[in-house]
């Protein structure tokens, strides 16, 4: 089991979302070995430490509980740091450089989250993947801005920007969403929201659309576009998965070099700097999904594809020195 792996593991237990089975394998787990207690003291402990604070979660989300983990390091590392200069000698804990490192090779995160009394709020920098704590998966494109409030009879959601949404389903909360002057209401769908452009595109599923008192019902690829007239007519020309803005399951298909290493970049949240002054229109790659693979896998692939040479600058920046085309 991987440290991510364990660290889901704890604090599905920390947080009290196992059933007495799960508690039974856990506890199993625990016993098993010393390692297994190091980690699960360690983990407790910044468990322990962010509980100040207060922050109610509905559902254990494990990318949130890594965020918490990743600004505690954040603060322990400055503080070694802050230290080190001022001639004082640090020594951080094996298991806490093992979190750390693990968090200084995992995907960042490319929004800004807050954890308000009001619900979550998230504002993405670039294309960013987030996860509600309700279980819905959002793609939210550069300059977005999502505001959720999961209530007792509905799931409040608002948005600036375009987005994508994968809602988890839940017949008791209808998913709802504020957006462009317009309210949209699901209880478990895939679809578009752009609030810009002003349109609601269904993927898979039902969506109700109501703006200036007048409604319409949409379902699988049908879409309709919101303005200040009221709402057009709806469109049956399909779901065009080129309004996706995003690679969502990374699979190519002959992709040219350049543009693998964008649909990568926007995946992962990292920059990959390659050589410039070439023409990779015939330097192609072809894939199945790469999108359950980390971003070391994925440039293992690369690798053997492409006789690649890189090197690793920081957390979220790679150098490309070579590229051998076949």
């Amino acid at each position: 089991m991987k440290y991510l792996d364990h660290n889901s593991f704890i604090h599905a237990y920390l947080s009290g979302h196992m059933s007495e089975e799960e508690k039974s394998d856990f506890r199993a787990w625990l016993s098993a070995s010393d390692d297994n207690r190091a980690i699960f003291y360690s983990v407790e402990k910044i468990w322990q430490a962010t509980s100040t604070e207060n922050l109610s979660m509905p559902r254990f989300n494990a990318s949130k509980a890594h965020l918490r983990h990743l600004a505690l390091l954040e603060s322990e590392m400055k503080a070694a740091d802050d230290n080190r200069n001022n001639n004082k000698v640090v020594r951080l804990t094996p298991w806490v450089k093992a979190i750390a490192a693990v968090f200084v090779l995992a995907v960042s995160a490319l929004f800004v989250y807050n954890w308000t009394n009001a619900g979550e709020k998230y504002s993405a920098t670039e294309t960013a993947r987030v996860d509600l704590s309700d279980g819905t998966d959002v793609w939210m494109s550069p300059g977005a801005i999502l505001k959720f409030s999961p209530q007792n009879k509905a799931r409040k959601a608002t948005l600036s920007g375009k987005a994508y949404f994968d809602v988890q389903k839940d017949a008791t909360k209808p998913f709802e969403i504020e957006a462009g002057g317009a309210l949209i209401r699901v209880l478990g769908t895939q679809f578009i929201v752009d609030a810009d452009r002003g349109y609601v595109s269904v993927r898979e599923g039902k969506v109700q659309v109501i703006h200036d008192n007048k409604s319409v019902i949409l379902t699988a690829n049908q879409k309709v576009n919101i303005s200040n007239s009221g709402l057009s007519q709806v469109s049956t020309e399909g779901f065009d998965k080129g309004d996706l803005w995003f690679n969502e399951d990374l699979v190519f298909n002959n992709s040219p070099f350049d543009q693998v290493i964008k649909d990568i970049e926007k995946a992962y949240g990292v920059t990959i700097v390659v050589p410039s002054g070439r023409d990779w229109s015939k330097c192609t790659f072809t894939s199945g999904s790469l999108k359950n693979n980390t971003i070391q896998q994925v440039l293992t692939t690369l690798k053997v594809t492409y006789d690649l040479e890189y090197t690793q600058s920081d957390a979220r920046k790679y150098n490309i020195s070579r590229v051998r085309c076949k």
